[in-house]
């Protein structure tokens, strides 16, 4: 027995196509409705950000929201800060210079010359320090730099150096400590 289709099960079906196209690609399924109400691709003016672990090609970098190069990080900040409004002109700019001047965008970097008091180091895009739970991490301190079970922690530490999860945690604390990047200090905030 076959049933016709009416104007709002078409609908529902291609709700669903994007939803299901936006998953694999990575993309906002909010922005691609936008762009196809404008006339637009789907995917136009967004950055393909898979939220799926990557595995490394050399051991040093990795693809997708885990993070890897400078560039690819800062493309997975400006998203993730797409939300707090800090995605562009001076908020954008602050969150770069501090970024940038911080850890050079680098989601494995230790800065063990930086301590945090109490054997804890920074680590990673954000530089977090002594956040987490208190385990030796030899070389580099005895605290964990993110709470417990953030993936943006070292595999030391139970995490995956997940660079969405350091920009999330980072841009959530200069929120609540500071309002905005352009309020926040550099070196040691």
């Amino acid at each position: 027995m076959s049933k016709k289709m009416d104007g709002p099960g078409i609908a529902a079906i291609a709700v669903g196509v994007v939803f299901v196209y936006g998953g694999i690609k990575g993309y906002s399924p909010i922005k691609a409705f936008e762009n196809i109400l404008k006339g637009k691709s789907p995917n136009e003016g967004q950055a393909s950000l898979s939220l799926t672990s990557a595995e490394s090609n050399s051991g040093s970098s990795n693809s997708g929201a885990a993070g890897g190069t400078p560039s690819q990080n800062q493309g997975i900040a400006r998203q993730i800060a797409k939300g707090y409004g800090w995605d562009s002109g001076a908020e954008w700019n602050a969150l770069v210079s501090l970024w940038n001047s911080e850890s050079g965008w680098s989601n494995t970097i230790w800065n063990t010359s930086a301590s945090c008091g109490n054997d804890a180091y920074a680590y990673g895009i954000v530089q977090a320090c002594g956040h987490g739970d208190k385990k030796v991490i030899a070389g580099h301190g005895s605290v964990c730099p993110y709470p417990a079970g953030n993936a943006g922690n070292p595999p030391e530490c139970g995490g995956s150096s997940n660079a969405a999860a350091q920009i999330k945690w980072g841009l959530d604390y200069i929120k609540a400590n500071y309002g905005s990047p352009v309020n926040t200090p550099h070196g040691g905030y």
